[in-house]
């Protein structure tokens, strides 16, 4: 046993020899980088980090021109730095790393780095913060308070934060010679304190896409779940992976280091656990967004969701309110068989009490998170994982923190005038290239993204039929008792059936389980080409 823990700790202790050489390494290659900053000397790695952290954002607003930080803050949500140190999310590690190391009461001794005359001082006194270095990094205690504390706050929304550094490289050295001596005159502890992680990187994080540009889904819903966090301090984030690793899909993106662990929560791998939390925590207040890796997961914890969540306000005659989202991917991805890729759309669209919504683009992604977030019912919001990266345009519009699909409302998503498309999330796509091939052939079609299951908008279908006459139904999901399935009941008992020339045509995936093979999964699901026939049977064209 002796022997055992004796080469524990070895192994140990090279475990963490060679992480600080590899950390030694990466601060070397900072310190290279950086202007201003000495190339010898005694110097915090958390002071190398910060400064590293301060050029990159002075960087960023060189490249953007004269832009204030907080102009910055909304242009780039989801685009990570390509500035000296690349990913943010590293860096944001490293911050954090030196934040507890700085803080914490034991010292660990580090070897010097001969070859750079660099010494990590990690035994300095976090009081003092004496810093032994070259004659640009020694304190100049008659200039404090003078004005040549150009180092802006990254939330300082001053003259000094808006202005951008200059293009010459000397005169860029010796503006980060001057901001670092400013930041160093602080002791180090008090630094801690106000420039954490989230402060330092707060400038760099927190984007979001101009009108005019394209947005992506991921972005749209990153904007729409921080935009109502910052509305509403009930709004919180849980679910796994969604805090540190900002979310399975990078949905809750930098929203950690935005609105701290209070109100963005990593959870264990329990659906049904955190699923019941966030309903108690909803039943007492606050409105949690609970995430889930995929909907398939969500099975666990769907006794939570319905006979809970749903059915909670009814049953306790309308005392308890029950205002949360459930949200994550829904529906096929690739390569993930038959447990992983389910259409959970009619499962839920079949429950009183619960509203479900499946948004295909990012107007429809941004609009319906903000209006699911701000509904006092439990919403589901089935998303698509394969839509999350594919960018549409933006607008004003889009951008506008006051922009709110309404549940219950479809959106033309194309006009014609021979057959209409009832769909949503991702065959949205497919029906609309579909109608383009059979434009084609003179054939008009519309395309409806239902985008609310329930409720569902039977009045925009109606319409539709009234002008078209023929009507088709397109999903991911099984052929029995879906979405589709439902449609045609209620258009069977409405007055659009007096309007149709054919049967209604329902398009679904297979009666299957999904295949793993590729070849078997693609035939498994509808795509533009089967959309593309069954429009041209329906019509009765050859």
């Amino acid at each position: 046993a002796e022997e055992k823990e004796l080469r524990r700790k070895v192994s140990h202790s090279a475990i963490e020899k060679r992480r600080r050489e590899r950390t030694n390494a990466v601060l070397c290659s900072l310190q290279d980088m950086v202007p201003g900053l000495p190339k010898s000397g005694k110097i915090q790695k958390l002071e190398i980090l910060e400064a590293a952290a301060e050029y990159i954002r002075r960087l960023k607003l060189a490249s953007n021109g004269a832009k204030s930080v907080h102009e910055q803050d909304s242009s780039s949500k989801d685009k990570q730095s390509d500035g000296p140190f690349g990913n943010m999310h590293h860096l944001n590690h490293h911050l954090q790393q030196e934040r507890r190391d700085s803080c914490s009461n034991t010292t660990e001794t580090q070897e010097p780095d001969n070859s750079t005359g660099i010494e990590y001082a990690d035994n300095l006194d976090p009081q003092s913060g004496d810093i032994d270095s070259s004659a640009s990094m020694s304190s100049d205690t008659s200039k404090e308070g003078s004005g040549e504390d150009t180092l802006a706050n990254p939330g300082d929304n001053s003259d000094a934060s808006r202005s951008s550094p200059s293009a010459d490289p000397s005169a860029m050295e010796k503006e980060m010679s001057a901001a670092f001596k400013a930041l160093f005159k602080q002791p180090l502890a008090a630094r801690v304190a106000t420039r954490t992680p989230r402060a330092v990187l707060s400038a760099l994080r927190f984007n979001s896409t101009t009108a005019g540009e394209s947005i992506t889904v991921r972005e749209a819903l990153n904007q729409a779940i921080e935009e109502e966090m910052d509305r509403d301090e009930a709004v919180w984030l849980l679910g796994e992976e969604v805090a540190q690793y900002n979310g399975a899909y990078k949905v809750s993106k930098g929203l950690l280091d935005k609105f701290g662990p209070k109100r963005v929560v990593d959870t264990p791998i329990t659906e049904m656990g955190f699923a019941g939390l966030a309903v108690g925590a909803a039943f007492h207040g606050t409105k949690p967004i609970c995430e889930f890796m995929t909907f398939n997961f969500a099975m666990q914890a769907i006794d939570q969701i319905i006979n809970s969540g749903a059915k909670t306000h009814y049953m306790s005659g309308a005392f308890a309110q029950c205002p949360i989202v459930f949200r994550g991917p829904n529906g096929a991805a690739a390569g993930v068989a038959a447990q992983h890729s389910q259409d959970y759309a009619s499962w839920y669209g079949q429950i009183p009490g619960l509203k479900v919504v499946s948004p295909y683009d990012a107007e429809d992604a941004k609009g319906l998170m903000k209006a699911a977030i701000r509904d006092p019912n439990p919403v589901v919001v089935l998303e698509n994982e394969l839509m999350y990266g594919v960018s549409f345009p933006s607008s004003s519009e889009i951008a506008s923190k006051d922009f709110v699909v309404p549940i219950g409302k479809a959106k033309i998503a194309r006009e014609g005038t021979d057959i209409t498309i009832a769909t949503y999330s991702r065959p949205v796509a497919f029906a609309l290239e579909a109608a383009e091939m059979l434009a084609k052939e003179g054939i008009s079609v519309e395309v409806i993204n239902l985008r609310s299951i329930r409720p569902l908008d039977l009045a925009a279908i109606v319409k539709s039929i009234k002008k078209t006459n023929h009507l088709m139904t397109v999903e991911q999901g099984f052929p029995q008792f879906g979405v589709g399935s439902e449609v045609s009941a209620q258009i069977m008992e409405s007055e659009g059936f007096d309007y149709l020339d054919a049967p209604v045509c329902r398009i679904t995936g297979a009666d299957v389980p999904m295949p793993y093979a590729q070849n078997l999964e693609s035939l498994a699901l509808p795509d533009a080409e089967v959309i593309y026939k069954q429009a041209k049977r329906v019509l009765n064209i050859e």
